[in-house]
């Protein structure tokens, strides 16, 4: 069975989150939140969303979103989760690995 579309509402608040693969520890740092934070800030421009708050954690984040583009949400995630990634595997000198899991919660 297929997976259904999410449905976001317009001017809603979603928590979402999303775990690192496991096993791989995730530090954020003086050099990693400063290129993280550039990544959601790009994000933002590109699809139109809104970040109230958001905390890099050890193995996960966590994201407080107010919706301004419901049919952009899905993206806007998988941006930050995946030019993290490559910015992480350069920072560590790794070829193209993953460092989230699939998908989000929300």
């Amino acid at each position: 069975m297929p997976n259904l579309r999410s449905f976001y509402p317009k001017d809603t608040v979603l928590y979402i989150s999303s775990s690192t693969e496991e096993g791989l520890p995730f530090i954020p740092n003086s050099v990693i939140n400063p290129i993280l934070q550039g990544l959601i800030a790009r994000a933002q421009d590109l699809y139109g969303q809104e970040i109230c708050h958001f905390i890099m954690m050890s193995n996960h984040f966590h994201l407080i979103l107010k919706v301004t583009d419901p049919d952009n949400v899905s993206s806007f995630i998988g941006y930050i989760k995946s030019n993290s990634s490559r910015a992480i595997n350069r920072l560590l000198g790794r070829g193209k690995r993953t460092v989230w899991c699939e998908g989000f919660d929300s």
